[in-house]
């Protein structure tokens, strides 16, 4: 494979400038043109009531469909993955070897990772509750 080095150039921080051919470049000239255009007649876009309502529903944490709250949905999901790790360290338990302790180490370590999660989302819970409390 044959490479054309008159299209690498190097900086002498170790940054590679790659030249660009003469359609790529008109094709970002274009692209970059367009930004601007929108950006000059000011773009817009708005929602419906409904896509409004939907919005507030997510910034809420609530879902209209199930009648429960979307955090209650990632805080069984993380309980779960929580148990499944716990049975993995559980299984690993007497076996001494080098890897069993790797695997350890790391499942111990997405265990932290996941009740930290499940704390946040058990707050985030928390404070969406005393702000309907709150609203009402």
């Amino acid at each position: 494979m044959n490479i054309d080095m008159n299209f690498v150039k190097t900086q002498p921080q170790g940054i590679v400038l790659i030249k660009q051919s003469q359609e790529t470049e008109e094709r970002i000239a274009k692209t970059e043109e367009k930004k601007e255009s929108d950006k000059a007649q000011g773009v817009k876009v708005s929602l419906s009531a409904e896509g409004k309502q939907k919005q507030e529903d997510e910034v809420n944490g609530t879902d209209k469909n199930s009648g429960s709250s979307v955090v209650d949905g990632v805080i069984a999901r993380l309980k779960e993955q929580i148990e499944q790790l716990k049975k993995q360290i559980e299984a690993l338990q007497g076996n001494d070897s080098p890897e069993a302790k790797e695997q350890r180490k790391m499942f111990n370590e997405q265990l932290g990772m996941l009740n930290a999660a499940l704390l946040s989302a058990i707050n985030k819970m928390t404070e969406g509750d005393q702000k309907k409390q709150t609203r009402s």
